[in-house]
């Protein structure tokens, strides 16, 4: 009897934590949101990012917002960076038009999607619920065939092939339908060498904003594809594009969040909020 009332309190003390830890960080979103509105975008900004990189936290507005204030602040590699994780997030054709839009401006290479890339960014986005399914599937075809073979004493020739169809699509799920392996180059100059260290040999020096493919970190350096080929470059001349699609505000906010973009033009607006083209002047004045 202790045990169990020792288990009830333990299980009651850490859905209170739980909590207080979601309205907390509840709140931290809500004073983001109020700074933005205030034009205080380098103070919000700190705030999303946070949220977005040591919480793993994000809604798919405040995604755009972060994007919204690099293109305002004309640091183009960190406005695609952000639009690309939104991109991930809500499968939006028009994020993927903003993106390609800012790449035909700057010259910038590794913006041109496909309806497979699409397809892959949907299942990735699914991919969880996806998973889920199949494995459900799985458990219910596998007791058939248990059934078949020891209650009814049958061959469960049909129900065996598609449990094993199941298992390879849930394969693929779990290990393919992954597009994140890509990386926004945010600084300029950035050298791309032949092997993983400052003695290699040099092949080429390239500016910020391009999106590479990404294989396997070596240290300080990391192997991606250029123009078809494999070349190395540092690991803090680039930022590696993160799956938002279990972040937990995606549950409560994701709805709601839906912001459609204006492409075309230089830079480019947002439609939603009425979000004013932001200026260094603006922001020097409320930052």
């Amino acid at each position: 009897m202790q045990n169990k009332s020792f288990y009830f309190l333990l299980l009651f003390f850490s859905f209170c934590f739980v909590d207080n830890l979601t309205a907390a960080e509840g709140q931290k979103l809500h004073k983001a949101d109020s700074l933005f509105e205030l034009k205080k975008y380098t103070e919000s900004f700190e705030i999303y990012d946070q949220l977005l990189n040591e919480e793993q936290k994000a809604s798919s507005k405040m995604l755009l917002k972060m994007a919204f204030i690099k293109e305002g602040l004309g640091d183009y590699s960190s406005a695609l960076y952000y639009l690309n994780v939104y991109y991930l997030k809500t499968s939006d054709k028009q994020a993927r038009t903003k993106m390609k839009d800012i790449a035909e401006e700057h010259n910038l290479s590794g913006f041109v999607i496909n309806d497979s890339d699409f397809f892959l960014n949907l299942l990735n986005k699914y991919k969880l619920v996806l998973a889920y399914s199949i494995f459900g599937l799985s458990i219910i075809f596998l007791l058939v065939i248990l059934y078949q073979k020891i209650g009814i004493k049958t061959r469960p020739v049909a129900f065996s092939i598609l449990f094993t169809m199941l298992q390879v699509v849930l394969f693929y799920v779990m290990n393919y339908a992954d597009n994140t392996n890509q990386a926004i180059i945010v600084e300029s100059n950035s050298y791309l060498m032949s092997g993983p260290s400052s003695g290699s040999g040099f092949i080429e020096i390239v500016e910020k904003g391009h999106r590479v493919k990404t294989f396997e970190e070596h240290g300080l350096w990391l192997e991606i594809l250029w123009n078809d080929q494999k070349v190395y470059i540092k690991m803090n001349k680039v930022k590696k594009l993160i799956n938002p699609t279990g972040f937990i505000y995606d549950k409560f906010r994701c709805l709601q969040d839906q912001i459609p973009l204006l492409g075309g033009g230089r830079g480019g607006f947002y439609k939603k909020n009425n979000f004013s083209r932001i200026t260094n002047n603006t922001h020097r004045v409320n930052s």
